[in-house]
């Protein structure tokens, strides 16, 4: 059974005030490396959306499809802080890594009101927050989408866990409150429709009470959850009749290719990248699924009460995303499965299973020391930890702000005769001066 939420104890309010110190920590990379990432500039779908706002005007680009997803909210949002930014490259990112801030606080949160200690919770959240495996996430505007729509899906399962997983006869409020979250992720990111699908399953859940004597609700409370992103995905299928999706049922070779991209993505991440192991390869990709695929089974046994009701939600959501990503993305080759870029939704989903491996220790270890010895060995351990995820942060930011943003900015506006295509780079189809005239357009600096 999932233990009630501490809501207003003394214990709870010291759990959430550190989850958002956490969370505001985790900015430190922008704040101390501020220098390299200034030298970010505008890369790649930025310049085409951009162009497209240009050639459409605002309210007809925002309702219109972006490639494969279907994101006003999304696009509202970025342009504004184009707007408010005066073209500012550092206000859009600056946007960005405060979202973060918010979702590794909300990650927290969850954690606890799933019932995790506090040292738990906190490893996790660095894990996730502080590493530099987020770094193509975090230093492009355009990734802006998924972490918007990963946070709506975390505070969409703090609230559900909260308020309706063990007494599904919420308030309209709730119910309210759901359905809006569920649709913000969706109308943020094309795999924002996952959100409501998972917490739709997960509303399922028999976590109390006589599952049958609560079918009625537990039903209602999983279609809220669940209509926002079909109503999303249909206008994804209406709107992009020659995407991927067009291919399921015609090539059996393409549904192979699709099926080895989702296998590849779900093993190799984010284990491949988070230990930072150098080999590559099928027999490499089946040792770390082997053992993703057995942390996950361990844990799923061993998690109890809400651990055991986050940790299948996660995995549904793993497994959705890495479905959707074979589908979206099998055409881009085996090599980008473990991209920097698909690294964010997969700590979320995975660390919280090796939790709960810490969890089980812990409960194993006889009372030792007095609660300040326990205090500050954990303390050293988060020391440890956090230095272990950081660490990369200064040389990964160097050549990533150097690519993706010297080279660009010496070839728009140092070269005396630049290319007249190719010049900016993650966009080769745009023309020297068509970037030249976005630039005077938007005063992009």
């Amino acid at each position: 059974m999932i233990p009630r939420p501490l809501t207003t104890s003394p214990r709870a309010a010291w759990s959430a005030r550190w989850a958002w110190i956490i969370g505001i920590a985790s900015c430190w990379p922008i704040i101390f490396l501020r220098e390299d990432f200034a030298r970010l500039f505008w890369f790649g779908d930025e310049w085409d959306l951009l162009d497209q706002i240009w050639r459409t005007g605002f309210w007809d680009w925002m309702w219109q499809a972006f490639a494969e997803n279907f994101v006003p909210l999304f696009k509202l949002l970025w342009y504004g802080s184009v707007v408010v930014g005066n073209g500012d490259y550092r206000l859009v990112m600056g946007a960005m890594w405060l979202t973060h801030a918010v979702n590794v606080a909300l990650l927290g949160l969850l954690l606890r009101e799933a019932g995790f200690r506090w040292v738990t919770a906190a490893a996790v959240m660095i894990g996730f927050g502080f590493t530099s495996t987020n770094l193509e996430t975090l230093g492009w505007s355009v990734q802006w989408s998924a972490v918007l729509a990963t946070g709506f899906f975390l505070a969409a399962a703090w609230w559900m866990l909260r308020r309706l997983a063990v007494n599904p006869a919420g308030s309209t409020r709730d119910l309210l409150v759901l359905g809006a979250l569920c649709a913000a992720s969706a109308l943020c990111f094309s795999r924002g429709v996952l959100t409501g699908s998972a917490l739709a399953v997960i509303a399922l859940w028999p976590a109390s009470g006589n599952w049958f004597a609560q079918s009625g609700l537990r039903l209602r409370n999983a279609a809220t959850a669940f209509a926002p992103g079909l109503a999303v995905a249909i206008l994804i299928l209406i709107t992009q009749p020659g995407g991927n999706h067009a291919h399921l049922g015609e090539e059996t070779d393409k549904l192979v290719e699709m099926a080895r991209y989702a296998a590849w993505y779900y093993g190799m991440n984010p284990f491949h990248r988070l230990f930072d192991i150098s080999s590559w390869g099928w027999r490499t990709t089946l040792l770390i699924t082997i053992g993703k695929i057995a942390l996950t089974i361990w844990a799923l046994r061993r998690a109890r009460g809400g651990e055991a009701w986050l940790c299948w939600l996660l995995v549904i959501f793993d497994l959705g995303n890495a479905l959707l990503l074979g589908l979206g993305r099998y055409h881009t080759g085996l090599e980008t499965a473990n991209s920097s870029r698909y690294q964010y939704a997969s700590l979320i989903c995975t660390l919280p299973l090796l939790a709960v491996a810490v969890e089980r220790v812990l409960d194993g270890l006889p009372g030792w020391g007095g609660r300040q010895l326990r205090t500050a060995v954990a303390v050293i351990a988060l020391v440890i930890l956090t230095w272990g995820v950081t660490r990369r942060w200064a040389f990964e930011i160097r050549w990533f702000a150097h690519s993706r943003g010297q080279v660009p900015r010496d070839l728009l506006f140092t070269d005396p005769s630049p290319p007249a295509e190719g010049a900016v780079p993650g966009i080769p189809f745009l023309r020297t001066d068509r970037a030249k005239q976005l630039i005077e357009h938007y005063n992009l600096h």
